[in-house]
């Protein structure tokens, strides 16, 4: 493969300041720490979609998730609306 030029790009190591965590997020209760992600898929037809996901770190619940014209907000009780929450980071 090198010999053919085939090997995919490689990122050197950059320079960075340390770590302030080991990488273990373990929040003491729940809505304290969210998270987001996102996934693309393809469909039958050849189509890619997105789906975007806000996760509760503590309770690993998805809060809400937005797809290709559909949102949905607010999933499960006692759980903060994630439509309004995130209209306070300008979203």
């Amino acid at each position: 493969m090198r010999e053919a030029g085939l090997l995919s790009p490689q990122r050197t190591e950059a320079n960075r300041s340390p770590k302030l965590h080991d990488g273990t997020i373990i929040p003491e209760n729940i809505d304290l720490l969210w998270g987001t992600d996102g996934t693309q898929f393809g469909l039958g037809n050849g189509r890619l979609l997105w789906l975007f996901a806000v996760i509760d770190h503590f309770s690993c619940e998805v809060l809400g998730w937005r797809g290709p014209g559909r949102c949905l907000g607010g999933v499960g009780s006692g759980q903060a609306g994630v439509a309004e929450a995130a209209r306070g980071f300008g979203a």
